[in-house]
């Protein structure tokens, strides 16, 4: 008795610290399986490991965006790779294969499976291989990883003796997409640090969290992401345009007070070229009074439909403005997550312009980066 007594408590031992290792960890990113064939993920395997984490409370990223995390962030990243055996008649395998940023194992899972098909064979061998993983519970604690806290602390001992300097604030507009995308430009630079959002559902009283999705320099658009997963979005009412709007064509513009002022501002101009002074044909000259500052503002035609965003380049003639084109949107959205998030609804276009505004102004938001 006494001996399988001390069997459990080296077994609630080892569980415990296998759980505490992944207490020590907030993001994961799950390479996902790709074949000579060019095809990606045939047998669902990546799809099931990155849901298994989702659920137990990870949040997902891109391979990307950790270029864009400070060093501490990306401490709290997992890798995970996937690889299974050669396809065989009989049993198949599944090896899950877990480690921190700097490559240090942490943790390796395997399972075998056989079922009346391949794909049964290795969906039953993800699943054992995952049966370990989805017993433990998980709850995020940066105080149990070593590396985020020495960079937490090499950041505050390297800043020690510099003067002390107030985090710059920029302030600007963004737009949504489906999903919780919101697209704005390149005002939003490298090293911003953090990025909240107001005004979503037309509550300018609460923030949300957002990470950078895709930059994209030499057009000037921005892809973020609200953080929040649970967080209830309105069908997006307007669509984008992805023909060229007409020299003379009257458009307007809808955007926010910075103040957080909740009414939208309204501002209504005429296409004056499709191209701007030097003949690059990213941009239209608009003629409107917005002021300068007003960047990532979305520019409607009469019929509802976003032509444009306006942005930090502008023109030395008066009120005239360089505005790029939305046709150009499409390409950057499917190259950024390879899914279109862009509405298709046209109901809009039968409504009158005061009834677009009221319609639109819950969907144009206040964006606030931290550098």
């Amino acid at each position: 008795m006494k001996k399988i007594t001390l069997l459990f408590i080296f077994l609630m031992h080892l569980f415990s610290s296998y759980a505490q290792n992944f207490d020590a960890y907030k993001y994961v990113y799950v390479e996902e399986l790709k074949y000579n064939g060019g095809e990606n993920d045939i047998w669902g395997i990546s799809a099931m490991v990155t849901k298994a984490f989702i659920d137990k409370g990870f949040q997902p990223i891109q391979y990307r965006n950790i270029n864009f995390m400070s060093n501490a962030e990306k401490t709290l990243v997992l890798l995970v790779s996937i690889s299974h055996s050669n396809v065989v008649f009989g049993y198949n395998y599944v090896t899950i294969t877990i480690k921190d940023i700097y490559g240090k194992h942490i943790k390796t899972l395997e399972g075998r499976g056989m079922g009346m098909s391949v794909s049964a064979d290795f969906k039953k061998a993800t699943k054992k291989a995952l049966k370990e993983f989805n017993k433990m519970t998980y709850h995020f604690d940066f105080s149990k990883n070593e590396n985020y806290i020495k960079a937490q602390n090499t950041t505050i001992t390297t800043l020690t003796n510099l003067p002390k300097t107030t985090p710059q604030q920029i302030t600007s507009i963004g737009f949504a997409l489906e999903n919780g995308y919101i697209v704005t430009n390149q005002h939003i630079e490298d090293n911003i640090k953090h990025i909240s959002i107001n005004g979503i559902n037309g509550d300018f009283t609460k923030s949300y969290n957002a990470q950078i999705v895709k930059i994209d320099k030499t057009c000037d658009w921005v892809l973020l992401k609200i953080e929040e997963d649970t967080l209830l979005f309105d069908k997006i009412p307007y669509t984008i345009k992805s023909t060229m709007a007409n020299i003379g064509e009257e458009v307007y513009a809808l955007s926010h007070s910075l103040t957080q002022k909740k009414e939208a501002d309204f501002f209504k101009g005429i296409v004056n070229a499709r191209s701007d002074s030097n003949g690059d044909v990213t941009y239209y000259q608009i003629s409107m009074p917005i002021q300068p500052e007003k960047r990532g503002v979305p520019v409607f035609d009469m019929k509802g439909n976003i032509i444009g965003i306006t942005c930090a380049k502008h023109t030395e003639t008066g009120n005239t403005i360089y505005v790029l084109k939305a046709s150009y949107l499409k390409n950057f959205i499917e190259n950024s997550i390879g899914t279109l998030i862009l509405s298709e609804n046209k109901s809009i276009s039968k409504l009158q312009i005061k009834d677009q505004i009221k319609t639109f102004e819950n969907f144009i938001y206040i964006i606030n980066c931290i550098k």
